[in-house]
C-alpha cells in the first residue's frame, strides 16, 4: 500500500559569499521558496521569499537528518536541534526574532556535554563552560556583550587547575597563573590592558626567573601571543565570524601595536561590515606608526567618498599626492566622478 508522505519545508546550505554571509536555500514540494542570509553566528540578516511557519528540516548529502529549526515569520524562532550522522544530538540552541538567545549546548557523540554557553540578542553573554569527553570541566569563562569579561579558569582532565586569570573588555587583566598537573605553579604573569608587564616562572615550586617588561624574552612572548590572535582572526574570517575576527585582530594589535598586517586585516573586516567610521579610525591609527603609508591614505580617502565626505577625501588627496602620485591620481579619478 502506498504511503502518504507529508510535504516538508527543507533548507540547504549554499556556502558563503565574499563578505562571509552564509546562505540557506529553502524548498517545499520540490520548489525553491526562499533564501536566508546569516552572519557567522547564525543570526538572520535578511530573508527573501516566504516560508510557512513551522519546522524546517535540513538533511545531509547522504539523506540523514542534520537539523530541525522552527521558523515563524521567515525567521528562526524557538529551539533548534542539530544531529550527528547517526542521529544522536550534536547541538541545541534557541532563537528569538532570528537571533541566538538563551542556552546553547553541544554534545559529544556519547551524549556527554561538550559546551554550554548563553546568548543575548545574538551575542555571547554570561557563563560559558566546556567539558572533556570524560565529563570533567575543561574551561569556565564569562562573556559580556560578546566579549570575555571576568574570571577565567582552565582545568586538566583529572580535575586539577591548569590556568586562572581575569578578562576585562576582552583583554587579560591582572594576575594570570598557570599550573603544572602536580598543582605547583608553572608561571605567574601580570597584565595591564591586555599587555604582559611581568612574568615569574617556577620549577617544582622554586622561582626560576622574575622578569619585567621590556625584555627580549617577554617581547618574543608577546609576539607569539599576538600571532596566535592574528591566526584566530584569519580562521574566524574564513568561517564568516566577522565580529570574532575583528576582536581577535584587535587583541593582536593591543599586544603588539606595531603589527601592521593586523591593522590591514581589521580594516578589511570593518569594510565588509560597512563600518566605515571605524574603518577610517583603524587606518588613522596605522598612520601613527607610519605617516607615509600610502595604502592608509588612499583607503581613508576612499572611505570619505563612500560616506559622503568629499571635502575630507580631497584633503586626503592633497596629502597622498606628495607620497604616491599614482594612487593619488586614482583617488582623484574616483573623487571626480
Amino acid at each position: 500500500m502506498k504511503k502518504d508522505y507529508p510535504i516538508e519545508t527543507t533548507r540547504v546550505p549554499s556556502g558563503q559569499d565574499h563578505s562571509g554571509t552564509h546562505t540557506f536555500i529553502f524548498y517545499r514540494g520540490g520548489e525553491e521558496i526562499g533564501r536566508e542570509f546569516c552572519d557567522g553566528s547564525d543570526n538572520t540578516i535578511k530573508f527573501v521569499g516566504t516560508i510557512p511557519d513551522g519546522p524546517v528540516m535540513e538533511y545531509s548529502q547522504t539523506g540523514a537528518l542534520k537539523a530541525v529549526v522552527r521558523y515563524i515569520g521567515n525567521m528562526p524562532e524557538g529551539k533548534a536541534t542539530s544531529f550527528y550522522p547517526d542521529g544522536r544530538v550534536y547541538e541545541e540552541k534557541s532563537f528569538e526574532n532570528g537571533r541566538l538567545t538563551g542556552v546553547h549546548l553541544t554534545y559529544y557523540r556519547d551524549g556527554a556535554l561538550w559546551n554550554e554557553s548563553f546568548y543575548v540578542d545574538g551575542l555571547l553573554d554570561g557563563k560559558c563552560m566546556t567539558y572533556y569527553e570524560n565529563r570533567a570541566v575543561e574551561t569556565v569563562s564569562h562573556y559580556r556583550y560578546g566579549r570575555l569579561e571576568g574570571e577565567y579558569k582552565a582545568f586538566y582532565p583529572a580535575g586539577g587547575l591548569r590556568e586562572t586569570g581575569t578578562f576585562r573588555s576582552g583583554e587579560k587583566e591582572g594576575t594570570w597563573t598557570r599550573f603544572c598537573d602536580t598543582g605547583e605553579p608553572e608561571s605567574i604573569e601580570e597584565y595591564t590592558n591586555g599587555e604582559m608587564v611581568r612574568r615569574r616562572t617556577y620549577d617544582d615550586g622554586t622561582l626560576l626567573s622574575d622578569q619585567a617588561a621590556p625584555i627580549h624574552e617577554i617581547e618574543m612572548e608577546k609576539e607569539r601571543i599576538a600571532m596566535e590572535h592574528f591566526d584566530e582572526g584569519i580562521e574566524y574570517t574564513r568561517s564568516g565570524c566577522y565580529d570574532k575576527a575583528a576582536e581577535a585582530f584587535r587583541r593582536a594589535i593591543s599586544i603588539l601595536p606595531g603589527y601592521g598586517e593586523a591593522y590591514y586585516r581589521l580594516a578589511g573586516i570593518l569594510k565588509k561590515k560597512g563600518m566605515y567610521l571605524d574603518y577610517i579610525e583603524v587606518w588613522m591609527d596605522l598612520l601613527k606608526l607610519d605617516p607615509d603609508d600610502r595604502d592608509a591614505h588612499f583607503n581613508i580617502g576612499l572611505a570619505h567618498i563612500i560616506t559622503g565626505n568629499k571635502p575630507a577625501a580631497a584633503a586626503r588627496y592633497e596629502v597622498l599626492r606628495n607620497i604616491d602620485s599614482r594612487l593619488a591620481g586614482e583617488l582623484q579619478t574616483i573623487l571626480s566622478k
